[in-house]
């Protein structure tokens, strides 16, 4: 420190903090470890380092109040104190560093030195070939020195095992191949349908022969029983699409339409809060549902309901009810503008009103 006393600028210093805070000081070669800091309430402390020209670490966490850019002062510590300080600190390090175990070993030709598990230091045999092997400046030239060839270290130093499988010249149908999880992904890979995978995994003749729709064959052995009209419908493919051929398991599946062409099942019945509905192939749509109300003198309408499936026009709907009392009551299609997604139903009562009872709707249309 050039002066005996730094008080230049203001500190901030936190109860319990080693951290200390200038404002527009210049700490940076005026002040230096074990200087002494004495704060605005005379708390004392001691500088641990300089980080910079406004933060100093002290040696220990303030003890004194918190102060917020206020005075301080910074004494300067003498040489001789501050010289011998750090020689003890030096000498304490050499004390307790690894200089010590070594100081026990004799020195000999071609050995190396080592820490076993107990930090105790001892010697052991090394070649000139394992010298220069740590001696090399990097991985590439180790593995030159254990005689890799260029090529070698080229598949070592690939990053995966893709990039080494590209080294070796495995093109990418190859490398997929490799890769491949099982036998069935990898004759995925070589373009096997799942028939001709079944197929390969029969475990005999028979049961190749049933696999290729030859249940009577692979059952006696003999191809008389394909005779003329002997071909049951558990011997035609499930696995022919529905645009191939319809049968008894797809028959009810969801219908489809492509530009107007069915491309899905031929019949789909389905149901939700708002009712049932059925669509067939060709574009026809029926729903259905049972609403119940309760009457009031004169004429009422259900607020609209939504259909379970929306037609793509305006459907024909007709409506009627359920009670003994039928000739008081009367249902008709609501006066609401007619829509293709929801039904208003309209319902009058002849008497004084305050029935509860259930009101049918049907609607027919086109789903496309």
């Amino acid at each position: 420190m050039a002066v005996p006393i730094y008080s230049v600028g203001t500190a901030t210093l936190t109860a319990g903090s080693n951290a200390m805070v200038g404002q527009g000081t210049l700490w940076v070669g005026s002040v230096r470890p074990y200087d002494m800091v004495i704060g605005q309430d005379g708390s004392v402390n001691l500088v641990l380092s300089v980080e910079d020209n406004t933060h100093i670490t002290l040696l220990f966490n303030w003890g004194g109040a918190t102060q917020t850019a206020q005075a301080y002062r910074i004494l300067y510590t003498a040489d001789d104190p501050f010289t011998q300080t750090l020689v003890r600190q030096v000498m304490q390090s050499l004390a307790a560093s690894a200089l010590v175990a070594l100081g026990g070993l004799t020195a000999a030709a071609r050995q190396g030195v080592y820490f076993d598990a107990t930090a105790t230091a001892a010697l052991f045999d090394l070649s000139d070939a394992g010298r220069a092997l740590l001696a090399a400046v990097d991985a590439d030239g180790q593995l030159t020195e254990l005689g890799v060839s260029a090529f070698m270290k080229g598949i070592i130093n690939d990053p995966d095992a893709s990039t080494a499988l590209s080294t070796l010249g495995f093109s990418a149908f190859a490398k997929t191949l490799i890769d491949d999880a099982d036998a069935s992904a990898a004759l995925d890979t070589l373009g096997f349908s799942d028939f001709l995978k079944t197929l390969i995994d029969d475990a005999d003749a028979a049961t190749a022969r049933g696999t290729l729709g030859l249940a009577a064959v692979a059952a006696s052995g003999s191809a008389s029983d394909l005779g003329s009209g002997t071909l049951p419908n558990a011997r035609v493919s499930a696995t022919l699409t529905a645009d191939k051929a319809f049968r008894q398991g797809n028959i009810l599946a969801t219908v489809a339409q492509s530009a107007g062409v069915p491309t899905g099942g031929i019949i789909e019945r389905g149901a939700n809060v708002n009712g049932s509905y059925v669509r067939y192939a060709d574009g026809t749509q029926v729903c259905w549902n049972t609403l119940n109300g309760t009457t009031v003198a004169g004429n009422i309408n259900f607020a609209a309901v939504n259909y379970p499936a929306a037609f793509v026009a305006v459907p024909l709907s007709v409506t009627d009810k359920f009670s003994s009392l039928a000739a008081r009551f009367s249902t008709s299609v609501g006066t609401t503008a007619p829509s293709a997604t929801s039904i208003t139903i309209g319902l009058g009562d002849n008497g004084a009103g305050g029935v509860s009872i259930n009101v049918n709707y049907l609607s027919v249309g086109r789903w496309f």
